[in-house]
């Protein structure tokens, strides 16, 4: 039961980082190129979608 709690925890946390990125329209992205990902990595929608989430879920710093 403690496994599934974090889990859902988790899952809650990383859903609430996303609707913030989306919610932002300078890291808004299009649900279609988020759903085809590997086919969009260079797109700059894209792309300032994963830095947004990437840096909310602390995986690395915004550098000014």
């Amino acid at each position: 039961m403690k496994a599934a709690s974090i889990l859902e925890a988790e899952e809650e946390k990383l859903q609430r980082i996303h609707d913030e990125c989306q919610s932002n329209p300078a890291t808004y992205a299009d649900h279609e190129l988020l759903h085809n990902l590997s086919q969009n990595l260079d797109n700059p929608q894209v792309g300032a979608h994963m830095l947004c989430e990437s840096v909310k879920v602390g995986l690395q710093k915004r550098k000014w």
